[in-house]
């Protein structure tokens, strides 16, 4: 099995993998945009790849990769999209703001033991943090490095 593609999260100016997230679906649901992904290759199961940001404290959509059989690409926040890779159409600066409440996880420097694997968690990476946001503001940030173990 393939190592899936890792979402991006802006923070603090440093770009973080995106771990993961309460309620994910609360989070960012591409059909609410009129969009429905498929798979473009093995690298992407779900069909797309997501970059958010925090700007001012808000959690922000920056861009989204985004591969649809059905070549249906309606524009998010009146952004349109242009060709990306894979394949795949690829959203700029949409600049949406979210209105996620709840714990978002994000990590960096991955843990060399990790490269390559099918399957990484909050374990995998030497610095972690968990993001509580509340109606897309973010209200607090705990540094739980090293307090995730095993699967």
């Amino acid at each position: 099995m393939s190592e899936q593609i890792a979402d991006s999260f802006i923070w603090k100016n440093q770009r973080w993998d995106f771990i993961g997230a309460e309620d994910i679906y609360t989070l960012f649901d591409p059909e609410e945009f009129g969009l429905s992904p498929d798979s473009p290759n093995t690298a992407c199961w779900k069909g797309f790849i997501i970059q958010f940001k925090v700007v001012d404290d808000e959690l922000i959509l920056d861009e989204l990769l985004v591969y649809c059989k059905s070549n249906i690409y309606p524009p998010i926040n009146d952004v349109f999209p242009v060709q990306g890779d894979m394949r795949m159409k690829l959203y700029k600066k949409i600049n949406l703001k979210l209105e996620y409440s709840g714990v978002i996880t994000i990590g960096r420097k991955m843990l060399p033991e990790f490269f390559g694997r099918a399957f990484t968690g909050r374990h995998s990476y030497k610095k972690t943090y968990e993001l509580t946001f509340e109606e897309g503001v973010l209200l607090e940030s705990k540094d739980t490095s090293g307090s995730y173990h095993g699967f």
